[in-house]
């Protein structure tokens, strides 16, 4: 795995709207991707993964799932785009369960969406809106 201090300094940083993703290239090599993720069962949060290199295919390879993260994770990792993340954390929030196919799904969109709501408000409350 890349040491800390290689890690420490960040050559670009890519913001996707439309894949509501922000990607952080490292000077090792590695991509750290933050992404507002909506998973076919209901569940909605952001989640961090690492990739490095291509695979045989040409695409990004995946080397670690740096788990689910909160909002307030993502925005204390990526200061600079804490407004990019708030905004799209509340756009998702007002799809409501718009975005569900079935009940259950609904049912647990709903919660997950609640769970982006309290963290989003505990941290509009300690910070400006427009940060």
């Amino acid at each position: 795995m890349p040491s800390t201090l290689a890690m420490s300094v960040s050559l670009q940083t890519t913001v996707s709207v439309l894949q509501r993703t922000i990607t952080v290239r490292w000077a090792n090599g590695v991509d750290e991707r933050y992404a507002l993720f909506r998973f076919d069962r209901g569940e909605v949060y952001w989640r961090l993964d690492k990739f490095h290199g291509l695979d045989d295919f040409g695409q990004p390879r995946w080397i670690e799932h740096g788990g689910r993260l909160s909002v307030g994770q993502v925005m204390s990792r990526l200061p600079d785009h804490a407004r990019t993340i708030a905004d799209w954390t509340r756009k998702e929030i007002a799809l409501g369960t718009m975005a569900a196919d079935d009940i259950f799904i609904a049912m647990i969109r709903e919660e997950a969406l609640a769970q982006l709501q309290v963290e989003l408000d505990a941290l509009l409350g300690a910070r400006p809106e427009h940060a």
